[in-house]
Order: structure tokens, then sequence, then C-alpha cells
């Protein structure tokens, strides 16, 4: 999870890569920032990059009930995207690990997300560690003292006073929006797909498994603020074509990074339990800062 600033500028799950920069680049974004960055694939395939059409031939949302192929041989990169859409959403749920780089400083999260609730738990980079919980519409953390200032910016006082104590954010909360959607399933397979610019599907093999890889890029704007990261998906070439990894690059200033996002267990249940006695946000001065 990010202080709000930065969620708010760069969006939900596109933040984590920004995480890893921003903790190694103190001077963060500004209202005009623009980043880029050159593609990263670990194909051994050379791969021609060309649009696939802005068009997806499959629904992808739940429940849909046009017929997918059995084999993703012939298909365009953008079928093939929203076939694996189309799995995903149908599953529900799934386990995921990122692992942040950036400058030589290193974070990680843990989660499962579902569509409606979900936990995460970010560590690393001598930033502390934070637990999230979206439950019942409801946020719940918890963290050490420098993850509350780090993460949630908090300011030392209040972070000294609630370290290891879970702390309530309800909808109304300024920070509320920008920390559930980094939870939710919806906003976890937006980020981590590319939409546009893509490559030709490659065959490949990741973590054992066969797969698709297709490049690209995806842009996200937040008013005046724009962030473009490449990205290169691998997707299952068994059906139900579910992702298998994410790999996010791009850089903030000077300082390059890249996020890799392993997903695990599709369709699990996760029970997302209520914490006892939480602290209020509202009552604390520098919540949802």
């Amino acid at each position: 999870m990010l202080p709000s600033k930065l969620q708010s500028v760069f969006g939900p799950f596109l933040a984590l890569i920004v995480m890893a920069l921003f903790l190694t680049n103190c001077s963060g974004p500004t209202n005009t920032a623009k980043t880029s960055q050159s593609s990263t694939t670990r194909a051994k395939n050379n791969v021609s990059t060309t649009t696939q059409g802005s068009t997806l031939p499959f629904s992808t949302s739940p429940g849909s009930t046009t017929t997918a192929p059995s084999t993703l041989k012939g298909l365009t990169s953008q079928q093939i995207i929203s076939l694996s859409l189309k799995a995903a959403n149908k599953a529900g749920s799934v386990h995921y690990t990122v692992a942040n780089t950036a400058g030589g400083t290193s974070t990680a999260q843990v989660g499962d997300a579902q569509v409606s609730s979900g936990i995460q738990t970010s560590s690393g980079g001598g930033q502390g560690t934070t637990t999230v919980r979206l439950a019942n519409g409801n946020i719940y953390v918890i963290g050490d003292a420098a993850a509350l200032s780090n993460y949630n910016g908090f300011n030392s006082s209040d972070a000294a006073t609630y370290a290891n104590k879970w702390i309530e954010y309800i909808s109304s909360e300024p920070a509320y929006s920008a920390i559930a959607a980094d939870l939710s399933l919806g906003s976890l397979l937006t980020t981590s797909l590319p939409s546009q610019g893509l490559s030709k599907p490659v065959k490949s093999v990741v973590n054992g498994q066969p797969v698709m890889e297709i490049s690209g890029s995806l842009v996200t704007n937040t008013g005046s603020n724009q962030m473009m990261v490449n990205i290169t998906v691998a997707i299952s070439q068994v059906s139900p074509f579910f992702p298998i990894e994410s790999v996010v690059s791009g850089s903030a200033g000077t300082t390059a990074g890249s996020t890799t996002v392993v997903f695990s267990n599709w369709g699990e249940q996760v029970n997302v339990p209520i914490p006892p006695n939480p602290v209020q946000c509202s009552i604390i001065s520098s919540c949802g800062g």
C-alpha cells in the first residue's frame, strides 16, 4: 500500500512499481510527472511489436456465456488477453506474490484478491511491514511504526501510538478508495495486463508452465498526471488460460525499477476476518492524509 498522494497519481496496482521507485527516489512525483521505460521480456524468441486492434472479441465480465476455444493457436494477442481476463473474472479470486526492485531497494507484497474482499501484506526496503484487509466494505490496517509512517503517512507521534494496532477505514475516509483498489481482483487484473502496442504472442515456459508471452504498454491518467509502463504477461497455454505472471518495468526520474507479479490458486476461497476492536481512522489526526 502506498501513501495516498502516490495512489491518487498513479492508480491502484501500478502503484506497486511506483512504490519501489518512490522508496529510492525520495523527491517523488509532481503534478506534471510523466515516466517512460524500455520494454522487458524474458522470451528468447524475437518479438515484433504490432498493434492487434482495439476491440476485444470475448466478454471479460463474470458469467459470460461466450464459448471459449480449447487452444490459443491462431488467436491474436487481444483475443488471448480477453480470454485470460474472462477466465480470471470467472474464477473470482487469486493468490499473488509481488517482488519490486528499484535502485538497489527491494520490497515485496503477498496477498489474496477477490471481487469485493482481499488481504495484502507489504514489507521490505527498510519501510516496515503492514497488513491490509478489505472486508464487508471496510478496510483494516495494521503495521509497525515505520510502516504507518512510510506507507500510511502517519506523523511520528501517531505512528508510535498506533503501531501494531488494527485501524479501520470506512468508505468516507479520504484514503479509502486508493487503499481498497489495491485489494480487489478487478483492479489487479486491469493493471497487470498490457492494453496497447501489443507484441505477437510467443510460446515460452514460465515457472515450469507452458505459456504465451505478450508484451505491450499500459497508460493511466489521473487529471494532468500520466504514467506509462511496459508489461509482459505470461498466459497459460492450457485452458482456461489464466495469467501466470506479469512483469512491469518503468522509471521515475533517473531510477529504473521492475515489478514481478506471480499468480496462483485461481478460484481459491479466502476468509477475510474482521479484526476485533479496531481503532477508527477518524480519531487519528494524521490518518488518511
